[in-house]
């Protein structure tokens, strides 16, 4: 069985949990011991605990938790043997267990040079080149500065008022990276930064702009505030998400059918994991991801206020603006590609100023010009009303019921409404195609195909025009057209001639 962890505001509920463990876990005949809690000596008596006074630090979940302090730290074992291969480096990556990233930089790092590995191509017992070899033993060797970062294990103040929590997220051409922090304003301190978790991942071998990592980095840190506002359960005032690329943000508020594929889908899944979120812009350089997006060894890391306090509530506030607008000079050849240029359209209008003097030519009697240009006018107008009379003229609407004739509206993008004529064109562009194919006709010779295939339609039998089984005489759409079938005089058969050996005559008749 392994270590069992919880916390509780006061100590008559760890009481409870204690008393609650021990009578579930004795009914399967095992026994809780090696008991440990942070609170004060005095307590402790009142409490006794299963270890000895001098037992400070009690190890969990790869970390060590010192009870006194109530801080976290690591310790890493390293070896040292100036040959290394690819089978050690990951051995020695996996045994720094960081389950919520709180060595984000770091861990970064080390998936950094193990991909550069895995790019070199190198057996899983092969030893390193020299250089690589040099880089990989000068990390290792800050490894053992761990033990000298202390992290406090509560981030939750009881006192605090309001909760805020802040994502950072940020990406480089190796890799990318979020860091979520927990800001609390109690009643009676000043607001404070504390961190909480991060993540990274490596860039991905093929080759991607740094907007597009920036946006897949904004993805990832949607998806992890999502996955840390459900497991803390607890009320959250707001969640502001910060990236420093201006335009992943303003990809992210421009509508999805206006983007790219790969754009259109992570902008996609960043408005359903954030639609409650408020994403804003903040520099590089108060941009705590930016140390998880290049990588950093230990000594660097535990000296970095930026990642354990977050950066400066008010520079961060300042230096907020209330729009983003994206210069159109940008240097850089990554961002240069992804940016949209307005397109530069010229138009030339051609005014025609010949109509009044082609009136001019006709007559010199301005009276004339005059009776011509409202007789004009006078067109257009009748014209319009006519139109609109006629739509409603009593005297159409009896001729056309008289008639049998119906008019059937037709709604634009519709052919379920007229699918009787719509499978006549069907049929007809289905024996077009078949029988020309990629031939080049002349137009005397296309319009005789389309004749040909007309009456081939418009022969085919409705119904028999008689009850005599010797009568094969049918009523086909023709005899409706012109009274009486669509018969052409037979042709020779053609079908199996070269065609090379045929004249335009034969060849049209060859693809009917």
């Amino acid at each position: 069985m392994d270590d069992c962890l919880s916390s509780s505001s006061e100590f008559t509920e760890f009481e409870t949990i204690q008393s609650e463990l021990r009578q579930l876990l004795q009914r399967g005949g095992m026994t809780l011991h090696k008991w440990c809690s942070s609170y004060s000596p005095t307590t402790a008596q009142e409490f006794p605990l299963d270890r000895n006074s001098e037992e400070i630090q009690v190890k969990t979940l790869g970390m060590i938790w010192n009870s006194v302090s109530d801080t976290f730290t690591y310790k890493a074992n390293v070896n040292i043997n100036h040959s290394y291969t690819k089978r050690d480096v990951l051995s020695q990556i996996a045994r720094i267990y960081d389950p919520v990233g709180l060595l984000g930089p770091v861990i970064s790092k080390a998936k950094i040079f193990m991909q550069q590995l895995w790019l070199l191509k190198l057996d899983w017992y092969e030893i390193l080149p020299p250089d690589i070899s040099q880089q990989w033993e000068n990390f290792i060797k800050t490894l053992p500065d761990l033990e000298k970062i202390k992290i406090p294990r509560c981030f939750l103040k009881t006192n605090a008022i309001r909760v805020i929590l802040h994502g950072f997220a940020d990406a480089s051409s190796k890799g990318c990276g979020v860091a979520i922090y927990f800001q609390t304003v109690p009643i009676d301190e000043e607001s404070k930064f504390r961190f909480l978790c991060s993540k990274s991942r490596v860039a991905p071998t093929k080759i991607m702009t740094i907007p597009m990592l920036e946006l897949s980095a904004c993805l990832l840190l949607s998806k992890r505030t999502h996955k840390v506002i459900s497991a803390l359960k607890m009320q959250i005032e707001s969640v502001q998400l910060w990236s420093d690329s201006t335009i992943a943000l303003a990809w992210i508020n421009t509508p999805l059918n206006l983007l790219k594929t790969f754009v259109s889908n992570r902008v996609s899944q960043i408005q359903q994991f954030s639609k409650d979120f408020h994403w804003k812009h903040i520099p590089s350089e108060c941009n705590p991801a930016d140390l998880i997006s290049r990588g950093l060894d230990v000594k660097a890391l535990a000296a970095n206020d930026l990642w354990w306090k977050g950066p400066d509530l008010e520079n961060l506030t300042a230096s907020t603006p209330d729009s983003l607008r994206v210069s159109s000079f940008v240097t850089d050849e990554c961002y240069s590609n992804e940016l949209k240029t307005i397109p530069e359209l010229t138009l030339k209008l051609n005014i025609d100023s010949n109509f009044i003097d082609n009136l001019l030519d006709l007559t010199n009697n301005f009276h004339k010009l005059i009776r011509i240009l409202a007789f004009i006018f006078r067109c257009f107008s009748r014209t319009k009303t006519s139109i609109q009379t006629c739509h409603k003229n009593e005297t159409i609407a009896n001729l056309l019921a008289s008639e049998g004739i119906k008019w059937k509206f037709l709604p634009p993008r519709a052919p379920n409404f007229g699918g009787l004529w719509e499978t006549g064109v069907k049929s007809f562009k289905y024996h077009l195609k078949r029988v020309v194919r990629s031939s080049k006709l002349t137009l005397e010779e296309f319009l005789t195909v389309i004749v040909q295939i007309e009456g081939i339609l418009n022969s085919r039998p409705l119904t028999p025009l008689s009850t005599d089984t010797d009568d094969f005489q049918v009523l086909t759409p023709g005899h409706l057209l012109i009274g009486k079938p669509i018969n052409a005089i037979p042709e020779p058969d053609v079908t199996d001639k070269k065609d090379i050996l045929l004249n335009k005559w034969q060849k049209t008749q060859k693809y009917v």
